[in-house]
């Protein structure tokens, strides 16, 4: 058994719309748990979470889902709408999903990064809060103490993450802005609990539809990967605890 992590699959509201999609989780395998890394949906609407739920129907009671801007917010993933956040939360119940879970010798704690108090300057900004970042240093606290790997996954970016694809170098002044309306708002204090003490082995994230990889050294050495956008790529990271990939 592995577990299968996405990003960014922006599912819209009629079927012929995600087909890409549709052909896509078809290539993985239903036996194994389903991770999506936020923005499962494209405006966060009812019509939209109904075809999620058709096209994620096998993974239904195996799977983890934290929740991205375009679930919980309004304006095309710029402010967090109540309404949104309350049909995500009823995705998530239909799912049957969990927060956390283990598999062979890793233990997977979902994060959610969606920030409910933001203000229209926010934009996508991300924030974890006091609370979020307590589940995430007793995942770690209590995986440890049953010696397991730990895994944090969220939708934001913890870190700089620069966009490539506009197909030239970004000036300063985008790399400033790209970096201050999508980057998680409590990245030191979660780089503080990840990096930290025994920290985690594994962080993954998306949002940025850009597949980055790299190892953190500042004490424990955790891997972070930015996923890119499922969609478009089919990008996907298998946890395989058979091979301890």
């Amino acid at each position: 058994m592995k577990a299968v992590f996405i990003a960014d699959p922006h599912i819209k509201a009629h079927p012929e719309d995600n087909e890409v999609i549709a052909k896509h989780l078809a290539n993985l395998d239903q036996s194994d748990w389903l991770i999506l890394v936020g923005d499962l949906t494209d405006n966060g609407i009812a019509e939209e979470y109904k075809e999620a739920l058709r096209l994620l129907a096998p993974w239904k009671d195996q799977c983890l889902l934290v929740p991205g801007n375009h679930d919980c917010d309004g304006l095309h993933g710029f402010r967090w709408s109540p309404q949104a956040a309350a049909r995500w939360a009823k995705f998530v119940e239909e799912m049957e999903a969990v927060g956390d879970f283990r598999i062979g010798d890793w233990y997977v704690c979902g994060l959610d990064s969606v920030n409910a108090e933001s203000d229209l300057l926010d934009f996508a900004q991300g924030c974890l809060g006091e609370a979020e970042l307590n589940r995430a240093r007793e995942a770690i606290k209590q995986a440890r103490k049953h010696g397991l790997k730990v895994c944090l996954t969220l939708h934001h970016n913890p870190c700089d993450n620069p966009r490539m694809e506009i197909g030239r170098p970004l000036t300063d002044i985008e790399d400033k802005v790209l970096n201050w309306a999508e980057k998680l708002q409590d990245s030191s204090e979660f780089l503080e609990v990840a990096y930290g003490g025994e920290g985690a082995d594994l962080i993954i994230c998306g949002h940025t539809h850009i597949h980055m990889a790299w190892t953190a050294t500042d004490g424990v050495k955790t891997r972070m990967i930015a996923l890119g956008d499922f969609r478009a790529s089919e990008d996907c990271f298998i946890l395989d605890w058979d091979t301890k990939e």
